[in-house]
């Protein structure tokens, strides 16, 4: 390696830290005022050197290596550093053999064949050593532990392709990787976010085998039943699931890897690695074992907001989804709001039927509706699902009856959005018109024949009610809210409200326009506020005349 390149390759990976929020600097030995953690720092170095100077000083790895059982982070780091860079230099010289040669002409002789294969057995050692260290309390030494584990699986994948002549992987050490984070209690936010800064989002080949190893070991916790586990899992499972962005979308797009590159290899027909569907697969096989878990409402949210954008665009078969976004829409309230996007994604892109959607729809207008913060996004799917001219008369009469009927009790940021969508669902339904000529035969919802407690719209007799709700709303208190329900008075000859411009409004944004309105006349009369609580004792005073005559008001 050049001196250039791992100057750049120290550079990315600092870098790596900071975006994690790990700050390296805290464990430079040289800060340290004590002497003796000076000397361990300088033992660790002076190791380091002595044990690639000369085969005479292999033996001292196994001091190295009870370096990083130390109580001290410091220590720890540095040491675990130090093995990093012994075990990577033995195996690009050599000394270590990971993989028997295809052509294997003797040339070790049988003290260097023992060598070799001790060192062998303390690198295994080693590697079993760096997942117990993933369950270290300090993030920096659990980012060493990662970057120790990913040198060696490159140097492994260069040797087995030296001796193999074919592509190699040690997958076997990726799924002991994947099961020591799930087991891991302690696994730092600040790792995650290496992990993926670093590695996932930067190589195809780490993140198609994480992802498969992260499937495999959170089968196998479901399995368990460890509650406390499952718990700590899901957090930063979703964590580092949802920062995946650089999930190829055409074969062209697969480039970089961390070891050797497929392509580069002489092989018959096209590697998988080279193949989008691949790591689309594993990308899904990941996300599903994930739902599989028990999923608080929280955890639910966050996922739902991400899952139309961020999930199914890049799953091999968006479909697989359909059973975990039906469960969450059958859970109604904001969770079946937010599932909306998602099933709506499989309907228009992929053909998926859906025969109860408009009846659970309907049942999503609730009176919490209007007060929930993801309001706005709930209305612009529905006036997408409500566009179609040929829904029946009678479900769209029930949903502007719905919607009527909510809006009574509505605050006025979402009444404004209501009474212009019930307008151009009359304007693009003319045979729901019937529902304001018949006004004057119900007032105030007097034997009206409407159902509100019917769950599904098709029998709640809407069409035969009318909307008195909205004859109501037009003396509401509410100015905005007033002179909109007065236009179903007029004919309907103004053209379709554009929603959007309705979708965020909310009592500050309401109360703001008022006060930012210009006065057309200045009030001719303002009283002028007491610069006291108590009246003057001055008996010829304003304050005292107001305040005798409130005495005549008392009963």
């Amino acid at each position: 390696m050049s001196q250039k390149s791992g100057t750049k390759r120290k550079a990315s990976s600092l870098a790596a830290q900071k975006k994690a929020g790990i700050n390296p600097a805290s464990h430079n030995p040289l800060s340290k005022k004590s002497s003796s953690d000076v000397e361990v720092m300088e033992n660790i170095q002076s190791f380091k050197k002595g044990i690639l100077a000369s085969k005479e000083n292999l033996n001292d790895i196994l001091k190295l290596y009870k370096y990083t059982e130390s109580k001290k982070a410091e220590v720890v780091y540095n040491a675990v550093k130090a093995l990093q860079f012994v075990f990577v230099s033995l195996i690009k010289r050599g000394d270590i053999q990971l993989y028997k040669p295809i052509s294997d002409n003797g040339s070790l002789d049988a003290a260097q064949v023992q060598v070799s294969e001790w060192l062998g057995t303390i690198l295994k050692k080693w590697y079993r050593h760096l997942f117990t260290l993933l369950n270290s309390r300090d993030p920096a030494i659990q980012v060493a532990a990662l970057d120790a584990f990913f040198a060696l699986i490159r140097e492994d994948s260069a040797a087995g392709v030296e001796a193999q002549k074919g592509y190699t992987f040690n997958s076997a050490y990726m799924e002991e990787f994947g099961e020591a984070i799930v087991a891991s209690k302690h696994l730092a936010d600040e790792t995650i976010n290496y992990l993926v800064e670093k590695y996932l989002n930067c190589f195809e080949d780490i993140r198609y085998y994480t992802l498969k190893m992260l499937a495999i070991s959170v089968t196998k916790l479901i399995t368990q039943n460890n509650a406390e586990q499952v718990k700590h899992v899901v957090e930063w499972v979703f964590k580092l699931l949802s920062s995946i962005r650089s999930m190829p979308t055409k074969d062209e797009d697969i480039k970089k890897f961390w070891a050797t590159h497929p392509g580069k290899i002489e092989s018959k027909g096209t590697h998988f690695l080279l193949m989008t569907s691949t790591h689309r697969r594993e990308f899904q096989e990941a996300w599903l074992s994930f739902f599989r878990l028990q999923l608080s409402n929280t955890i639910l949210k966050r996922v739902l907001l991400a899952l139309h954008q961020r999930v199914l665009p890049h799953m091999l078969n968006p479909v697989a989804l359909l059973d975990f976004l039906v469960y969450c829409y059958d859970q109604g309230g904001v969770i079946a709001l937010l599932a909306l996007n998602g099933l709506f994604t499989l309907i228009h892109k992929h053909n998926m039927d859906y025969p109860d959607f408009y009846t659970k729809l309907y049942q999503c207008f609730t009176p919490d509706l209007l007060h929930v913060k993801h309001r706005s996004r709930f209305f612009r799917l529905t006036e997408l699902f409500l566009s179609s001219a040929y829904l029946p008369a009678g479900l769209i009469a029930a949903f502007v009856k719905r919607m009527a009927r909510l809006a009574l009790h509505g605050p006025p940021g979402a009444l404004v959005l209501i009474l212009p969508f019930i307008y151009n669902l009359l304007r693009a339904h003319p045979a729901c018109m019937i529902l304001i000529h018949r006004a004057g035969e119900i007032k105030c919802g007097e034997h009206d024949p409407y159902d509100f407690s019917q769950s599904n719209p098709t029998l709640s007799n809407a069409l035969e009610s009318s909307l008195w709700e909205v004859e109501a709303l037009s003396r509401h208190y509410s100015a905005n809210v007033s002179s909109l329900a007065k236009l179903f008075s007029d004919q309907f000859t103004k053209p379709s409200y554009l929603l959007e411009d309705f979708m965020d409004h909310n009592f500050n944004s309401m109360i703001s326009a008022e006060l930012g309105k210009p006065f057309k006349k200045v009030p001719a009369l303002a009283i002028k506020p007491s610069p006291t609580l108590l009246p003057s004792s001055d008996s010829n005073s304003e304050d005292s005349k107001l305040f005798s005559l409130c005495d005549e008001w008392v009963f």
